[in-house]
């Protein structure tokens, strides 16, 4: 319960300082580049950041670590077979 909810909190306010370091380092090119952007593709991205955030907000208290394991596992092996596949 509260000791995930900390541990969770501690990785995202991680995650938000090293993309803000990112976004010094980044707008610089970004600002020289901005004209070959493709800003629907950027759009998708952030609507599914967001989306993912969400939904994973909400089905955080859901899931058990065994269900966790399993879908890393079973999403690491979809890798796996995409790269021998040549698809990614």
């Amino acid at each position: 319960g509260g000791f995930l909810r900390i541990v969770v909190f501690v990785i995202m306010a991680i995650a938000v300082l090293i993309d803000l370091s990112r976004v010094g380092v980044y707008s610089t090119s970004l600002r020289n580049q901005a004209h070959e952007l493709d800003y629907l593709l950027l759009a998708a991205a952030v609507l599914s950041a967001f989306a993912g955030a969400y939904l994973g907000n909400r089905y955080l208290k859901k899931l058990t670590m065994q269900h966790v394991q399993a879908i890393v596992a079973v999403l690491l092996f979809a890798v796996g077979l995409a790269l021998i596949a040549g698809v990614i």
